[in-house]
Parts: structure tokens; sequence; C-alpha cells
């Protein structure tokens, strides 16, 4: 039979596990990241991870490529 739930992170437990601590990153804070320390891919591939993330939550972002850093914010939509 199927099964309501209430709550579900699918991030965590379905599909591709979750790499990046979006909790943290997306709080509004401005953030640099660096690939090799903090993320592995292409600067410009994880700025759109960022941006399809923050989309993804109800949120828009402001981003920034800069050499092999990313800097980002993110805020609530409007």
């Amino acid at each position: 039979m199927a099964e309501r739930l209430e709550n579900y992170e699918f991030g965590k437990a379905a599909g591709r596990p979750t790499t990046h601590p979006w909790d943290e990153w997306l709080d509004g804070s401005t953030w640099r990241i660096t690939r090799g320390t903090d993320f592995d891919a292409r600067p410009s591939s994880i700025r759109q991870e960022i941006l399809q993330t923050a989309k993804r939550r109800g949120l828009e972002a402001e981003t920034s490529v800069e050499g092999d850093s990313v800097v980002f914010r993110v805020k609530a939509l409007g």
C-alpha cells in the first residue's frame, strides 16, 4: 500500500548524494569557494549548480567566477 510521507530529503537519500553543504552556503551570506578546496568541478559548472540549487529552493543567486573561485550570495525571490 502507498505510504504518505510528511518529510523526506531527496538529495540525501535518492539519486546522487549531496556533495556540497548547501544549507550552509545558501544562508544569505556572501561566499567565496575555491576549486580543489571546496569543489572539484570547473568553476563555471559549480556556478550553474549554485544557480539551479537556489532556484529549486525558491531563491535567487548572484554569482561571479573569478579564476578558480566562485563568489556568490543567495536571497529570497523578489
